[in-house]
């Protein structure tokens, strides 16, 4: 919430609140678009589809859908639980799409910071193990990538401490 106690009372806590919402906006955007070419220059530039490549793939992948879990208030019509830009309205099918937007962020965020990890393993492989094969890891990769993510997402809607905390 933002403090009521500024000079120039509701009118700037409305005008800070439409402020922030469109920085979101336009950040989420531009990091959907950036994620996207990486996405696309993958799979335009055959050259470059190395196996580090790849893990940035995957890592592209789970920024770009983050990042469009915020984007998504704004695409779905007020009708249907979305913004439409504004403050949306506290109502079922709101509730509803804040829980879907809040599971895909946290599913998708910390699929991101798992890749990172992953990703990271991989250049100490390469680099000081000196493993010539890192690529047997991969199934590995993506055990941990995906299925932490979806555990902690599942385990904490179970028991309720995700979305309305």
């Amino acid at each position: 919430s933002f403090p009521s106690n500024t000079p120039g009372g509701a009118a700037t806590d409305d005008a800070n609140k439409a402020l922030l919402q469109t920085l979101l906006l336009v950040g989420s955007a531009l990091s959907v678009a950036g994620s996207f070419f990486i996405i696309l220059s993958y799979f335009l530039f055959k050259d470059s589809r190395k196996f580090s490549r790849k893990i940035l793939l995957y890592l592209s992948f789970a920024d770009m859908m983050a990042s469009a879990a915020w984007v998504l208030q704004y695409i779905v019509p007020e009708a249907a639980g979305g913004t439409g830009g504004g403050v949306p309205a506290n109502n079922t099918r709101t509730h509803t799409l804040c829980e879907v937007q809040g599971y895909l962020l946290q599913f998708f965020y910390l699929a991101s910071y798992v890749w990172t990890g992953c990703f990271a393993w991989h250049l100490y492989q390469l680099i000081d193990a000196r493993n010539r094969t890192p690529r047997k890891l991969e199934a590995l990769y993506h055990a941990l990538s995906w299925g932490i993510p979806f555990l902690v997402s599942e385990g904490l809607k179970k028991k309720k401490k995700t979305f309305q905390q």
